[in-house]
């Protein structure tokens, strides 16, 4: 599980720092390869994979921030 709490906090770190970029085909590409990314997490984190609420909450949170 910690494993998947780092793992998104380095794709918002990502996330945060490609929006401060100039050209908007890097942010555009760097910003769809964060969303692959947090998809694969997202589909895993669920409750039925015994993750609580407030996690599950956060990836969508990051997940729709991404789109």
């Amino acid at each position: 599980m910690e494993d998947l709490k780092q793992k998104m906090l380095c794709i918002a770190e990502r996330f945060n720092q490609a929006l401060t970029l100039k050209s908007k085909r890097e942010i555009s590409k760097i910003v769809e390869n964060l969303h692959v990314e947090m998809a694969l997490i997202y589909m895993s984190i669920t409750p039925e994979n015994g993750y609580g609420k407030e996690l599950c909450d956060i990836s969508m949170e990051l997940m729709l921030d991404i789109r």
